[in-house]
C-alpha cells in the first residue's frame, strides 16, 4: 500500500478542468468574434460620416464597443471564477491498494473510496491524472505527488487499473 500526499495548486485545478473538457479554450472564438463586432463598428462609422443625422449608426457603433469588451473581458473572468470554486488550497491523502483508492482529506476528516466499477474515465496530462467517477465526480492526482520511484510506479499502476488495465501489484 502506498501514500500519496498533496495540496493542488490553483494552475493544476485550471489543468485538471481543462482536461476534463470543463473549460475550454475559445481563443479562436473570441477572436473572430472581435473582428466580427470590429468590423460592423467600423461600418457603423462610416455610416456616422456619411449619414451624421442617423442615430442608429450611434447605436451600433456604442453597441459593438460593448460587445467587444464584454467577449474579450468575460472569457477570462468565467475561467477564473470556475477555478476558484473548485480550488480547496487543502491537502489531499491518497492510499493506493490492490482493492481501491482510498482519498482522505486530513483537514475535513473526510474519506472514501473509489472503486474501480465506479470510474468513467481517467485521463492524463504531462502534470497530473483526472479520474472521473461517480458520475461527474472528479479528482486531480499530480504527477508530482509521487515523489519517489516506488510510488510513480504504484500511481502508474492504479490508473492503469483504474482504466481497466491489469491490477496493480
Amino acid at each position: 500500500m502506498e501514500q500519496l500526499s498533496y495540496t493542488l495548486s490553483k494552475e493544476e485545478v485550471r489543468d485538471a478542468l481543462y482536461l476534463v473538457g470543463m473549460l475550454k479554450r475559445y481563443k479562436k472564438k473570441v477572436i473572430l468574434q472581435s473582428i466580427t463586432c470590429g468590423i460592423i463598428f467600423i461600418g457603423s462609422i462610416i455610416g456616422i460620416f456619411l449619414y451624421p443625422s442617423n442615430r442608429f449608426n450611434y447605436v451600433v457603433a456604442v453597441v459593438m464597443i460593448l460587445l467587444i469588451v464584454l467577449v474579450l473581458g468575460l472569457n477570462p473572468k468565467i475561467e477564473e471564477n470556475t477555478v476558484n470554486r473548485a480550488y480547496t488550497g487543502v491537502q489531499t491523502d491518497l492510499l493506493i491498494d490492490e482493492q481501491r483508492i482510498t482519498v482522505r482529506v486530513p483537514q475535513t476528516e473526510i474519506e472514501w473510496d473509489i472503486e474501480k466499477n465506479s470510474v468513467k474515465n481517467v485521463l492524463e496530462n504531462e502534470r497530473l491524472f483526472a479520474v472521473i467517477y461517480d458520475g461527474n465526480r472528479m479528482i486531480a492526482i499530480p504527477k508530482r505527488s509521487a515523489d519517489t520511484k516506488q510510488k510513480q510506479t504504484a500511481l502508474q499502476q492504479a490508473m492503469l487499473w483504474l482504466k481497466g488495465g491489469k491490477t496493480p501489484a
